[in-house]
């Protein structure tokens, strides 16, 4: 399984150890073992090892870079809510396999309620985001029942997932 994907199942039991370091990880994930042990006031190797479970049982999906993408010439951020007809297995997977293999296309989720999927774009002007959601449209004329988009002027909050965590 894709290691990006949410994964299901019981919930997994995290103590207060647990969640210091998570947050610390979320808070630049990039810091030395030793620096994340002396922040959390605990061994190095018990960091070490309590990351690698975090890791192995799913808690920590991966690690990656938030991007400024402004800075990067593509200013354009939004989101599309797609209703789709109803599909079998087998043309939904096309149609996940579709919008994962575009480069625009920043962000992937199916949802639940008037929305079956929402995606993240992120584009350099507004030619260039109706030049992905047609090309989308035109391949799965016959998916898509309705769409709408709403675009992002400025994000206030981004990831601090570590604080909803119950210990």
């Amino acid at each position: 399984m894709d290691k990006s994907r949410i994964k299901f199942g019981e919930k997994v039991k995290l103590d207060k150890n647990d969640k210091n370091i998570i947050e610390v990880l979320q808070n630049n994930a990039r810091l030395p073992i030793t620096k994340i042990a002396k922040k959390v006031r605990m061994p190095v190797d018990s960091v070490k090892y309590r990351i690698q479970r975090l890791e192995k049982i799913g808690v920590i999906r991966f690690y990656h870079a938030v991007i400024n993408f402004p800075l990067l010439g593509t200013p354009m951020y939004a989101y599309t809510m797609l209703s789709l007809f109803a599909m079998n297995e087998q043309e939904e997977n096309k149609f996940i396999n579709y919008l994962v293999s575009q480069p625009k296309i920043t962000w992937v989720s199916k949802t639940t309620g008037k929305w079956d999927f929402i995606i993240g774009t992120c584009t350099k002007d507004f030619k260039d985001y109706d030049e992905i959601i047609r090309s989308l449209r035109l391949k799965f004329a016959k998916s898509i029942k309705d769409f709408e988009t709403i675009s992002t002027i400025e994000e206030y909050k981004y990831d601090v997932m570590h604080e909803i965590i119950d210990t």
